[in-house]
């Protein structure tokens, strides 16, 4: 849990409410701060669980009830609530044209329905019910091939970070050791 709030503009910090008497330099804050961040409890596999879900239900044509799903997700399973919800906006209504169309070609492929073509202007019923199959099953393997991919993604590079910053931090602590030797 972060115990500290650093005011970056006038280069103070607060430990629970009271400013801290000692003056801080930058470098000093960020070391602080790295450490908070490298002690974060929160494991890399929840947070690319937490994203991965997140993008598996942004991608998914709930229509408008991806935070309802989200809400129950985060109360069943044990996901990063943040990382969660970041997958959701990743998913935004502006990528959402392309999610579908990317869906309807998917699906057209692997149910080899002839000729798909895509128009926004002109959705009819007969229109959503011819495509209705190919759509759903090619949204439904979309979100899946992206799930894994960004939880893949996500898991190396949070590993990658927290050892990153780990180490940076145990480097640092070594030479203020080395320094405290030689004075």
């Amino acid at each position: 849990r972060f115990i500290y709030h650093i005011d970056f503009h006038r280069k103070k910090m607060y430990a629970h409410g009271r400013r801290i008497a000692k003056k801080t330099s930058f470098k000093r804050i960020y070391k602080e701060w790295y450490a908070q961040v490298a002690e974060v409890k929160t494991q890399p596999h929840e947070i690319a669980f937490g994203l991965a879900l997140g993008i598996f239900l942004g991608i998914l044509p709930a229509l408008g009830l991806h935070i309802l799903f989200a809400l129950l997700i985060i109360a069943i399973f044990r996901v990063n609530k943040v990382a969660l919800f970041i997958g959701l906006a990743l998913t935004n209504p502006l990528v959402t044209p392309l999610i579908y169309s990317a869906s309807l070609k998917i699906g057209g492929l692997i149910l080899s329905t002839p000729r798909i073509e895509i128009s926004f202007n002109l959705i009819t019923w007969g229109y959503i019910k011819h495509y209705i199959k190919p759509f759903l099953i090619g949204n439904i393997i979309l979100a899946t091939i992206m799930g894994i991919f960004s939880y893949g993604i996500t898991y190396y590079l949070v590993k990658y970070y927290k050892n990153k910053i780990l180490s940076k931090i145990r480097d640092d602590k070594i030479e203020e050791n080395n320094k405290k030797i030689t004075i």
